[in-house]
């Protein structure tokens, strides 16, 4: 009988080691779950994050992004940086951007999303673009306000059509993955998710949504970096994995939860990211007073007189030096941009231009993104784009002229290998064409053609063109053959012309 219960005594206390053991796995898993669900129910909230970032010659390859191009063997790097805050209560987000590339170039941006719109701090933005360009331009800029041309305006108003708990900045959530438990494990309050190989392939959609935090959102503000990394998700599951590893840890100090997520794909990518969430009493921003929508705000750039901010700056278009580099024939005898008359089935459409006695009609891209100004045009047809300007006091000529110079400091990239047409024009200068081909570090080959046509003894028409015939379909080359048939100028004549020149060179 004592042997007996000695028996059934060893046997409990191993039923209950095991137990105890069984439970404390199951125990682990439970606690990363709750403490997940404490992140992710976060209301009012303070944030940090911080990622560094490098692409590896596999990545780029792998992306159509225009990149600068690295020395061979050498990653791409650049970091991202947030801050801001986050109230459900008054349906606010307030966040700063930062972008830093490894050359020493910086991008900051300050947003606040509200309900179905976002308001983008307009001086910063306006500032770090205009600057450069007018610098480039030769101008003296040390006594260059951005409010000298902004006046009380403070921001550009975005619509979005996303869910407002969908666009916020958020934990990254790790705790939906399949099968969590065997990768997960805990020191104290301390817990880390460690994947190999091809298992990081489980955790692919929460590192594309944690990259795409770093990038402003929105429709039509979209940044270049967004574009840059492009769906990486998908980049990440067709890479080699063989020696790809990642750590995600979560941790808590009181009222202040931590993240870091480290990722390594040799020769494709390698990253380290930081949150930190606090839980705060959010005050309202409340809606910026004095904000534009995109139409105003293209609006107010064209009234722009930069010939008062900068009495200099208009004689660059006539003075750049382009009038002796460039060869004029007096060879252009037909050119109409206005009024054209559309056929049944173009793939075109008409858009009014002016308003009153004074309006005129063009073509545009149908189906395009079309944005309709008092003295402007803008389409955005993906490979193909499209600006029309109304300009006063200048020849069909001087306006060509100044909208290549204007590219050449602000478009084109410094590494590109550029050839220049002819420019041809009439007797009168009153129509004139110009094409210039851009070939990029990267490979990306891109040509503008610009056109212009008298409207009367005061004013010109500008169209200026963009082919990014890296991504031209089918139904781009018609839309070219019929652009032609309309303007009454060979298009394709200038893209393979061009291009033959730009081969030839290399």
């Amino acid at each position: 009988m004592k042997k007996l219960l000695v028996c059934l005594l060893v046997a409990a206390l191993l039923i209950s080691v095991l137990s105890a053991c069984a439970s404390g796995g199951a125990s682990d898993l439970d606690d990363y779950r709750a403490l997940m669900g404490e992140m992710g129910a976060l209301r009012e909230y303070r944030f940090t994050g911080d990622v560094t970032i490098a692409l590896g010659d596999a990545f780029q390859e792998a992306s159509l992004f225009d990149f600068v191009p690295s020395e061979e063997g050498e990653a791409l790097s650049m970091r991202f940086a947030v801050a801001g805050s986050v109230s459900h209560t008054h349906r606010e987000m307030v966040v700063s951007y930062t972008t830093e590339t490894a050359d020493g170039e910086s991008l900051d941006v300050d947003m606040i999303l509200g309900d179905g719109v976002m308001y983008i701090g307009l001086v910063s933005v306006l500032e770090q673009a205009l600057r450069p360009m007018l610098e480039g331009l030769r101008r003296d800029v040390t006594n260059f306000d951005v409010r000298d041309i902004l006046g009380d305006h403070t921001h550009l108003m975005i619509p979005y059509e996303g869910e407002f708990e969908d666009m916020l900045l958020a934990p990254a959530e790790f705790s939906g993955m399949t099968n969590l438990e065997p990768f997960l494990t805990r020191d104290g309050g301390r817990f880390t998710i460690t994947l190999e190989g091809e298992d990081v392939t489980l955790a692919a959609d929460e590192i594309g949504a944690v990259l795409e935090q770093f990038t402003p959102q929105g429709s039509s503000a979209e940044s270049e970096s967004g574009d840059m990394l492009g769906d990486v998700a998908r980049k990440l599951t067709e890479a080699d994995l063989e020696d790809a590893r990642m750590l995600v840890i979560v941790s808590r100090s009181e009222a202040a939860f931590y993240q870091t997520i480290e990722l390594q794909v040799p020769n494709f990518l390698d990253m380290l990211v930081n949150f930190t969430f606090t839980m705060d009493s959010i005050a309202s921003v409340g809606t910026p007073q004095h904000a534009l929508w995109e139409e105003a705000f293209t609006a107010l750039l064209l009234a722009v007189d930069f010939a008062e901010l900068f009495p200099e700056t208009h004689e660059i278009g006539e003075t750049s030096g382009l009038e002796d580099e460039v060869p004029v024939e007096e060879d252009l005898y037909t050119l109409d941009l206005l009024n054209p008359a559309l056929v049944e089935g173009t793939l075109l459409e008409l858009e009014s231009l002016g308003e009153g006695e004074e309006a005129n009609t063009v073509a545009v891209i149908g189906g395009a993104s079309v944005t309709v100004g008092e003295f402007h045009i803008t389409v955005d047809a993906d490979a193909i784009g499209m600006i029309y300007t109304v300009l006063e006091g200048l020849t069909a000529v001087e306006t060509v002229l100044l909208a290549v110079a204007t590219d050449r400091a602000g478009t084109f990239l410094s590494d590109s290998e550029i050839t220049v047409s002819v420019l041809r024009t009439n007797e009168a200068h009153t129509m004139a064409a110009m094409a210039v081909a851009e070939e990029t570090g990267a490979g990306i080959t891109r040509v503008y053609i610009y056109l212009a046509q008298s409207i009367d003894e005061r004013s010109v028409l500008r169209l200026e063109l963009s082919f990014y015939l890296d991504f031209f379909t089918e139904e781009d080359h018609e839309i070219v053959t019929e652009l032609s048939q309309q303007f009454g100028i060979n298009l394709r004549a200038y893209i393979t012309g061009l291009l033959s020149e730009l081969y030839l060179a290399d």
